[in-house]
């Protein structure tokens, strides 16, 4: 998966420069200055990631602190992670061993652990494990107990190899209802990840916020711009960047107040955010600074409800 996101970044950077229409506008002025060097203004932004992970599960080995170091040198603001020892399945499609998996209360319990320690600079997301385990009692209780560091559920279909809209998600989405949290669902290609089942599922639970990782990765982007115009529960992040004439179009249709900043760092290395650098680079210059704002911190603040920055 680490180097499917590789690509993907490289492809979607490729298409920027010719992407961008002229516009003599200078709304994006202020901070959002084109004519300061992207690598400055980057990290004046306060921006929140939407889409960050952390642990060491199959081929993934993403210390917090590869995580957090590269926040620095960025200038990332916040971030929400996921921990990715909650994987059911591995790259393969082959289901990881119990002896070497954990339960979801381990990984809800090392999430709050690594929210806490990071004093306020990030928020959880707790990784749910639906093929193999189910909402206890004990689960339940302890999201609600610790409702303040974890502030939504993510969800990975081709690591649990179930759709959202499977009936062994009922349970979740229900606690997703109770305790106000947003869920995040990886969508991509393959059967499980389709965007089609994450419209079904927000359909369906229309008191349940979905925000759709990647936006479809890999794949066509009308659908999922499509679904973001008629749902009001249904959003969308940029992790695995997609080019920018895509997002444009999202926002010219949805407008800029469904769509999050998102990266899955540090899965692309220490320097994932860089990968971002020619993207906003060419958009700063297209956009309104309240939608820039909208795009880099604000939505995801709304959304999960965080503090001000």
């Amino acid at each position: 998966m680490k180097k499917l996101f590789r690509i993907l970044v490289l492809v979607g950077i490729a298409s920027l420069a010719p992407a961008l229409s002229a516009q003599d506008s200078t709304e994006g002025a202020g901070r959002y200055d084109p004519a300061v060097p992207i690598e400055e203004a980057f990290a004046t932004w306060q921006i929140v990631d939407a889409h960050a992970h952390f642990g060491k599960a199959g081929t993934f080995d993403l210390p917090v602190r590869t995580l957090t170091d590269s926040m620095d040198s960025y200038g990332i603001a916040r971030a929400l992670v996921s921990d990715v020892e909650g994987l059911e399945y591995d790259g393969n499609g082959k289901l990881i061993p119990a002896t070497k998996a954990f339960t979801q209360m381990q990984v809800a319990k090392k999430t709050v652990q690594v929210v806490q320690a990071s004093k306020g600079r990030l928020y959880g997301l707790v990784w749910i494990r639906p093929h193999n385990e189910t909402v206890t009692k004990e689960f339940r209780d302890y999201l609600k107990a610790n409702r303040k560091w974890l502030v939504g559920l993510k969800f990975h279909p081709w690591h649990s190899q179930l759709a959202i809209d499977d009936k062994k998600l009922e349970p979740y989405l229900a606690l997703a209802k109770e305790l106000k949290l947003p869920v995040l669902v990886h969508t991509s290609v393959d059967d499980n990840s389709l965007v089609s089942h994450v419209v079904n599922a927000a359909k369906s639970h229309p008191d349940v916020n979905f925000l759709a990782g990647h936006m479809n990765m890999g794949g066509d982007k009308a659908e999922i711009i499509a679904a973001l115009h008629d749902l009001p529960n249904l959003y969308g992040d940029t992790a695995g960047f997609f080019g920018e004439e895509d997002l444009l179009k999202a926002i010219q249709t949805d407008g800029a107040e469904k769509l999050l900043f998102g990266t899955d760092a540090p899965v692309g290395g220490d320097d994932t955010y860089a990968a971002s650098y020619r993207a906003w680079d060419a958009l700063r210059s297209q956009l309104t600074t309240e939608q820039m704002d909208n795009l880099l911190h604000d939505n995801a603040l709304r959304l999960f409800g965080l503090p001000p920055l």
